[in-house]
């Protein structure tokens, strides 16, 4: 008799363990991503956060550095990493206005854009443990699937749209 309670009470333990193993969802990271070749991206070329956050500089800007708090001015291009566009503020719109350090930007995006300044170009890619997580998420009309991870390509201008600076 004990030695079917000890098998029994294996057996569980057993069963129990393999519950608790890899059934959760596994956030993708940016390493493990394929990049569409349109996108450009030169992952040996970014700089990698501790956060999981990389970015590259297009251009370094020379203008006032950005301040959280602060409005912040800037045209962008965000995609998935198949490609695919899904969302844009170009030229000849007014640049887009944002205020870092408040909360309301994905954190994969401000931890992109710090120590960016003004006339600076930047792509960014955010893990979706930083961006909009495991699960779809709808922006308007767009769908995000989930766990996606996304590509910024980003431009910080003047609040008149112009890189330039003044002496």
């Amino acid at each position: 008799m004990t030695r079917i309670r000890l098998l029994a009470l294996a057996l569980l333990t057993v069963g129990f363990t393999a519950c608790l193993e890899s059934t959760a969802p596994k956030y993708a990271t940016v390493e493990e991503t394929t990049f569409a070749p349109a996108l450009g991206v030169d992952l040996a070329g970014s700089t990698p956060t501790d956060a999981g956050v990389y970015f590259r500089d297009v251009t370094v800007g020379t203008g006032a550095l950005i301040t959280p708090g602060q409005d912040t001015y800037m045209f962008y291009q965000a995609y998935f990493a198949n490609g695919v566009e899904f969302d844009s503020l170009q030229p000849p719109k007014l640049p887009g206005v944002i205020r870092t350090g408040t909360g309301s930007l994905l954190t994969g995006f401000e931890i992109g854009l710090q120590g960016m300044r003004v006339g600076g170009e930047r792509q960014i890619l955010i893990p979706p443990a930083l961006g909009y997580g495991l699960s779809d998420y709808r922006v308007g009309d767009v769908l995000i699937p989930g766990n996606s991870v996304l590509v910024f390509n980003v431009r910080i201008v003047n609040p008149d749209g112009s890189t330039t600076t003044a002496p």
